[in-house]
């Protein structure tokens, strides 16, 4: 936000002010509707501010400055911005860690919560179509479950002065032989930028002869399907 200061002429010097306003006059002057007056806040140093008007003809000049108090507000929202962790994306390591292990032999990506998974394998697994035939339009697939899982803490939030935690929960099935992850974000903070750059920067793994990102939704979820049947 920028304030209009005002350069006029008084008691023989040159002194400034904050614009505060402008009478018009009642008529056009030369096809223009000229301020008559201006009204300026002149700022004292012993704090003793006041009101002065203006007239036209001792008007020298115009120029704008910054507003000090919102540049301010705008530097620590800089300098907040920059303390967030929110997109230094981290680095996975350690690769024999068994949980990372994991991660690292899987072959697709889909981000589910764990209704959605259930959902899911309900649909399409072989297992499932010894009970019930409930949805016999989608493909059946040999789908070995994994009940472990963990989660990862992956970066932080600022929320109202706060610093709050991201976390992802990873779980694993075996879908016609390929390991896929299911995951989700589950914390009370989330960024679904953040959480998409953390698993596509340490777990880069693709698909369809290396065109396509192994990563897909629920909603999406034939394209992990036809992956796992497919092989590629």
């Amino acid at each position: 936000m920028c304030r209009q200061i005002v350069t006029y002429k008084a008691n023989g010097k040159e002194e400034e002010g904050y614009l505060i306003s402008a009478a018009h006059a009642q008529q056009h002057i030369g096809g223009s509707n000229i301020p008559r007056t201006y009204t300026v806040l002149v700022v004292n140093e012993k704090g003793t501010d006041k009101l002065k008007t203006i007239p036209l003809v001792d008007v020298k000049s115009f120029r704008f400055e910054e507003d000090p108090e919102k540049e301010e507000i705008r530097e620590n929202f800089k300098k907040e911005l920059e303390d967030i962790e929110n997109y230094k994306i981290r680095k996975i390591t350690d690769k024999e860690d068994s949980n990372y292990k994991k991660l690292f032999a899987t072959k697709f990506f889909v981000e589910a919560t764990s209704e959605e998974r259930s959902v899911l394998w309900v649909k399409y697994s072989k297992s499932w179509q010894k009970h019930s035939n409930d949805y016999p339009d989608y493909k059946k697939l040999d789908w070995e479950e994994d009940r472990s899982g963990f989660g990862i803490h992956i970066g932080n939030l600022r929320s109202r002065g706060e610093t709050l935690p991201v976390y992802i929960s990873f779980s694993f099935d075996k879908i016609e032989g390929k390991q896929v992850c299911f995951y989700s974000s589950d914390s009370l903070a989330t960024d679904h930028k953040m959480v998409e750059d953390f698993i596509t920067t340490n777990f880069p793994v693709k698909y369809d002869s290396g065109s396509m990102r192994a990563m897909t939704n629920a909603t999406n979820f034939h394209h992990c399907v036809g992956f796992c049947e497919d092989g590629d």
